[in-house]
């Protein structure tokens, strides 16, 4: 969210998921869902990294002959079409990611210059990217990434500030550019700021660092305020948390180290008015890491997982108190030629998930998984058992990398 910790960076070069899948023996009332492969914009890999509530799926896809990535957005429940989903890129770059994208079909994310800085962007609804139109600017530095968009047009992400002298989050006014008087939403004390998503309240998570650089921890803002006073969510023991998403309930998900263990990331879940505790760890599917991405306004949040007697990583669902492996939750022969689903990143509240896995021939592609039957609930399976962002300065980015290698080494390279 990328960032959104794992948010697939797109080399998409050492994949290194591998292990057979084991599909569960779920009962005849269990959630299963069918795959879709979302295919490329005519190379070999691509990542699904949101949705909206139609079904539309935004990401970043290898273009013809592997020699470059560019942004896509689907119609709304298919594959992408190279003839008609290619965004293209800002002032003629040869590289961009699609990171978010609103239920008007506005698309956010990053256009990579041949100088290798990055600059946000903005479409317009159901449009390519337009570069007289959709550069959003920056706080005064070289770079800046869009992170994601809610139906206002308001759009969040990170910039260098002025100088180059540190990396902060922005919130932008509706269907306006970056504002360095107005926009840059500060930090919990320290030096660095990344927002990750934004709800229609004007709310904003994401993560910081505190007082001195000595911690970063996830944050979530008031409706279009700055980080301040209650703003930090704590961790879940350690010296590093991450908030990836807000619902429109004010509900948030991220990924937490433990006391004791600044090594592991655990997935957690909190409410409203809470604060990250030992009661919102959602725990892991038997390995010893997991990131949540995303929760709908149902309560179902999905994310990655390392599985048990294994650093191989999984997608997973948590849904009415339980995390489930999504490899365990496709109905039979409907895989679509995936030989494992490795992470989730987004769910709407058709419960529909989009994310990235491993086809057999071993190359990434991005994945629709729409469910068969909604309102059923899986039961638990006894055989349980992703990308950082490329800019950044100071001891956030440091720590944030450090944590992420062991997950996210795996998936690949973009933004988010």
């Amino acid at each position: 969210m990328p960032s959104r910790l794992c948010k697939v960076s797109f080399s998409l070069t050492s994949l290194a998921i591998v292990g057979l899948v084991t599909c569960g023996s779920a009962s005849a009332a269990s959630l299963s869902y069918t795959i879709k492969d979302l295919g490329t914009l005519g190379g070999s890999k691509s990542t699904g990294f949101s949705m909206n509530r139609l079904g539309q799926v935004v990401g970043t896809s290898d273009i013809p002959g592997n020699t470059g990535f560019h942004a896509f957005r689907t119609a709304p429940n298919q594959a992408i079409n190279p003839a008609t989903d290619d965004l293209g890129t800002l002032f003629g770059a040869p590289i961009s990611g699609a990171n978010g994208i609103n239920d008007l079909g506005q698309v956010v994310g990053y256009s990579r210059q041949a100088s290798g800085g990055e600059l946000a962007f903005r479409t317009g609804p159901n449009q390519a990217i337009n570069s007289a139109t959709d550069y959003l600017g920056t706080l005064g530095g070289s770079t800046s990434v869009a992170t994601t968009i809610n139906n206002l047009g308001q759009v969040v992400g990170n910039s260098l500030i002025t100088g180059d002298a540190a990396l902060r989050a922005f919130r932008t006014g509706a269907n306006q550019n970056i504002n360095p008087a107005t926009d840059d939403l500060g930090t919990l004390g320290g030096t660095n700021s990344l927002a990750n998503y934004i709800n229609d309240l004007g709310q904003v998570v994401g993560y910081a660092d505190i007082a001195g650089d000595v911690a970063t921890h996830a944050f979530r803002t008031g409706p279009n305020q700055a980080i301040g006073a209650g703003s930090d969510l704590g961790t879940l023991g350690g010296n590093y948390s991450e908030a990836n998403y807000i619902n429109s309930l004010g509900e948030v998900v991220g990924a937490s180290t433990l006391a004791g263990n600044e090594n592991v990331l655990h997935a957690y879940r909190i409410g409203a008015n809470e604060t990250i505790g030992a009661g919102s760890d959602l725990g892991t599917l038997g390995g010893d890491s997991s990131v949540a991405y995303a929760i709908n306004n149902l309560g179902q949040v999905v994310g990655f997982s390392n599985i048990a007697g294994s650093t191989d990583i999984h997608a997973f669902l948590h849904t009415n108190g339980t995390m489930f492996d999504l490899n365990n939750l496709v109905a039979a022969n409907a895989f679509d030629g995936f030989s494992v689903l490795a992470g989730a990143f987004n769910i709407n509240d058709s419960g529909q998930i989009v994310g990235s896995g491993l086809r057999a021939d071993g190359t990434l592609h991005a994945f629709l998984a729409t469910p068969i039957t909604p309102t059923s609930v899986p039961e638990p399976d006894s055989t349980l058992g992703l990308a950082v962002g490329l800019f950044g300065a100071g001891s956030l980015l440091k720590r944030k990398l450090k944590k992420e290698k062991q997950l996210c080494s795996a998936i690949g390279a973009g933004q988010r």
